[in-house]
């Protein structure tokens, strides 16, 4: 996509000792979980970075992780529109509306993007760029059924809006 830099996190495997005394199950209570190092702190520097050279005019931010607060405060700084996108998976909107704090008084918008959508829109499984070149999706994605969005909107009152 023109215009769009996409930034690949790196994760690192960790692990982690299961913290639940009454678990009956016959494991070492060890198990392995990916941890991602860095992508945080890449995402915010090319947000500050990007809205110094003046790259852009709007910054979409999809995060809910308060950590981004401090770049976000900067983009700002630079009389940039910041909207933030926080993944939902539709059943938890008070939770989210929580984490938001701290942006709502930063952000010019913020919304709630179903996790559903997310999956929905990723690559297919191989694609060719225009180039003839065929590029392969990660192999840890994984693709939505078609009626995941549909059961996503099914979860919000109708006198609800998704957004924050």
């Amino acid at each position: 996509m023109p215009k769009v830099e996409v930034k690949m996190g790196k994760f690192v495997l960790r692990d982690c000792y299961c913290q639940v005394k009454e678990c009956s199950a016959e494991c070492e209570r060890v198990y392995t979980v990916p941890i991602e190092k860095k992508t945080d702190v890449a995402i915010g520097a090319t947000m500050v970075r990007d809205a110094y050279l003046d790259l852009y005019d709007v910054c979409v931010l999809v995060s809910g992780d308060s950590d981004f607060t401090p770049a976000a405060k900067m983009v700002k700084e630079k009389q940039k529109r910041l909207e933030i996108k926080v993944p939902s998976l539709g059943r938890d909107v008070d939770a989210i509306r929580g984490k938001t704090h701290e942006f709502k008084q930063i952000a010019d918008e913020i919304g709630l993007l179903p996790v559903a959508l997310l999956i929905q829109s990723q690559l297919p499984q191989v694609w060719e760029s225009l180039n003839g070149r065929k590029h392969h999706r990660p192999g840890g994605w994984r693709q939505a059924p078609p009626s995941a969005y549909r059961e996503y909107l099914a979860t919000i009152p109708d006198n609800q809006s998704a957004d924050v």
